[in-house]
């Protein structure tokens, strides 16, 4: 119940925001799928797309509340150690 209503307060503070990049620049979401991905963020040990902030804070959660000992990346599987995902924005990340 309590992730449900985190969910939710997630999904329209994100919605309210119009700041936020939303792009297709660096694929899908790894997580939910989607083209258009909002607040791209990227893991910081493999640099890939992980996907929406959100979605990766999601992520997350979910494998800190399935009793993980510590969550990993979705993609390279480095262990992201500390309170939060391993996750940076996307334009950080890429190498030109």
């Amino acid at each position: 119940k309590a992730e449900e209503l985190l969910r939710e307060k997630e999904d329209k503070a994100e919605a309210k925001n119009k700041r936020l990049i939303r792009t297709k620049e660096y694929g899908p979401c790894m997580v939910c799928a989607v083209d258009e991905v909002v607040d791209p963020a990227g893991c910081v040990y493999c640099g890939e797309l992980v996907g929406c902030r959100k979605c990766a804070n999601r992520w997350f959660r979910t494998r800190s509340d399935l009793g993980m000992s510590v969550p990993t990346c979705p993609l390279c599987r480095h262990q992201w150690a500390g309170f939060s995902a391993g996750v940076t924005a996307m334009k950080k990340l890429v190498r030109k």
